[in-house]
This record gives C-alpha cells, sequence and structure tokens, in this order.
C-alpha cells in the first residue's frame, strides 16, 4: 500500500484477526502476535523503530490495540522493565533493571514508555532499590526521596505493597537481538 504497511495472516470479514504479523511503513516497527477486529489483542511482540533505528521492544498482553496487563519493555540501551501495563501505559506494580546495575521495584501510574527511564527513580508510589552492591533503599513517595533501609524492612515493604523482590539473575535482554530483528518479518516483504 501507499503507506508502507504489509500485513501477512489472517483475516476476518475484512479485518486482521487471528495470528499475524505487521510491519508498519518503510523501517518502520514491526508486530507479530494475536489480532481480533483489526487490533492487536491477546499476545505480542512490537518492536519499535524509530527513523530505522531500534527504539525499544514490548513482549506482552494487547488489549484493543494498546499494552495491556503483564509486559516487558526493553529500552535501546539495555535497561528492562517488566510489569504491569494499562491503557498502553506503565501501571501498577512493575520492576525497572538498568544497564548500568541497579534494579527498582515500584508502583507507578500511568507512564509512557519513552518517559518511564526518567521516571524510574521517581515512583509514583512505595518502591525498593537495590544498587550495585548489598545497598537497598526504600522510596518516599510522600517526601520524595531514597533512603537506605535494612533487608528486613525491605522485605516488609515488598510484602506490604505486593513489590516484586530485586530477580535473582538479570532481567532477559533484547539488545542481543538488534540485528536480528528484522528476520522474523523477512517474509513479510
Amino acid at each position: 500500500s501507499d503507506s508502507g504497511n504489509v500485513y501477512k495472516g489472517s483475516f476476518h470479514e475484512g479485518l486482521r484477526q487471528g495470528h499475524g504479523k505487521q510491519v508498519f511503513g518503510v523501517g518502520g516497527s514491526m508486530f507479530e502476535g494475536e489480532w481480533r477486529a483489526g487490533d492487536p489483542h491477546g499476545t505480542g511482540s512490537m518492536v519499535h523503530m524509530l527513523k530505522g533505528e531500534f527504539s525499544g521492544r514490548y513482549v506482552g498482553d494487547y488489549r484493543r490495540g494498546k499494552r495491556e496487563g503483564s509486559g516487558t519493555w526493553q529500552f535501546a540501551n539495555g535497561d528492562v522493565y517488566r510489569g504491569q501495563w494499562s491503557g498502553g501505559r506503565i501501571d501498577g506494580v512493575g520492576i525497572y533493571q538498568a544497564h548500568d546495575g541497579y534494579t527498582v521495584s515500584a508502583i507507578w501510574q500511568r507512564v509512557e514508555w519513552k518517559d518511564a527511564r526518567s521516571k524510574q527513580n521517581a515512583p509514583d508510589g512505595v518502591g525498593l532499590k537495590w544498587q550495585t552492591g548489598a545497598e537497598i533503599c526504600a522510596w518516599d513517595p510522600i517526601n520524595a526521596k531514597w533512603s537506605i533501609v535494612t533487608e528486613a524492612k525491605a522485605r516488609e515493604l515488598q510484602e506490604e505493597h505486593s513489590l516484586p523482590w530485586q530477580p535473582t539473575s538479570p532481567l532477559p535482554s533484547l539488545t542481543e537481538l538488534t540485528p536480528e530483528l528484522r528476520q522474523p518479518f523477512d517474509d513479510v516483504y
């Protein structure tokens, strides 16, 4: 088509339905997963491209074309967020692991993915932060500051607010896949 969009998959009554792959524009973003009534709906993977450059990848749940439910976002710099989404935004409990060695487990509200890197150090609700080494900090949303806490206090906050505990290994990195990101979509062109 003139827009450069290419879709390969199932249709029902003229709309994308079932499993399919779509490339949005030449050098654009790519989605593979479940469709319903023309929109991503169910599970899927979206590779986001900006002017032909990798800007991020989401793997998880969709509802009516938006990220909704559980999902993982890989940022171009190697940072990873895994947690709850609503209406296409980070919304709820999640864990953010920075490529330079710290992890934040917290509650965020309606954060656009593109703002998450700046917002991850100032969650909307209670949070825990693991620095490189053994130091644990707790986020106080009322006073908007981090304070060092004991592991016992961190576990108490984690349990009280249903926060994920720091993973024992890094969240899965998708950055290494960047050269191969287009490979699953080669058959669409």
